[in-house]
């Protein structure tokens, strides 16, 4: 593992050596300042920053415990939505009982691509616990956040020329699943709109159905028809 007692001594020189050069240069562009408590308050800051920084490394550098499975909850690139991932993995860390340090190791290792790269650019002191972790998470991918399906989403669905009548039905049904504030009537008008086959949307226009169910119970009709006419 990462966290050795070398590689920690390695990080510590290497912080502070960051620290006496930062604090050299503001040295430097104010050499003679009055005021010796900003200089004090500078390196209290610094000190804080070093704090931070170890609280990162230890989330990489956190031994997980003998026979440790990772969660199977798939990986993240930064294209899906963000909050389901994360939901995905709290279920299983609540499961496992996972500490809070384990949790952002084990949480680490789900990421992938850009969004492995999000977390070595975060800053020092952004990350203190697991929330903090989840909380920047969602905030940097909130543009891949799946948008809530409304009654509109159901009149932008069109049967395609080439796409028969089941699929068409199939696609329509999954949306409606999703959308349980549409009213019969709703569904049934929005459905009539994306037909593109005649005679069916004929038949639906002489004898409009009453029920959202009556109308899918007529189409199989003429879904049978269609599929027997290619076959």
């Amino acid at each position: 593992m990462a966290n050795k007692n070398g590689d920690n001594t390695n990080l510590d020189q290497l912080i502070n050596q960051a620290v006496q050069r930062a604090l050299v240069e503001r040295g430097e562009a104010n050499p003679l300042h009055p005021d010796q408590n900003i200089h004090l308050e500078e390196i209290k800051k610094l000190k804080e920053e070093m704090k931070h920084l170890r609280k990162k490394q230890e989330i990489l550098d956190a031994d997980l415990p003998n026979h440790f499975k990772l969660p199977h909850v798939g990986e993240y690139e930064g294209k899906g939505d963000p909050e389901e991932h994360l939901a995905r993995f709290e279920n299983a860390a609540l499961l496992h009982k996972y500490s809070d340090q384990i949790k952002c190791r084990s949480f680490l290792t789900t990421l992938i691509g850009p969004a492995q790269q999000w977390f070595n650019m975060l800053r020092p002191g952004e990350i203190k616990e697991f929330k903090d972790f989840s909380k920047s998470f969602l905030h940097h991918f909130a543009s891949r956040k799946k948008r809530p399906n409304t009654t509109f989403s159901l009149f932008a669905i069109k049967k395609r020329e080439h796409e028969n009548l089941r699929a068409y039905i199939r696609t329509f049904s999954a949306l409606a699943l999703e959308v349980p504030m549409a009213t019969p009537d709703l569904l049934i008008s929005a459905f009539m709109q994306g037909l593109d086959t005649k005679y069916f949307l004929k038949s639906l226009i002489k004898r409009p159905p009453e029920t959202y169910e009556e109308l899918l119970a007529r189409a199989e009709k003429y879904v049978n028809m269609e599929e027997i006419q290619v076959s």
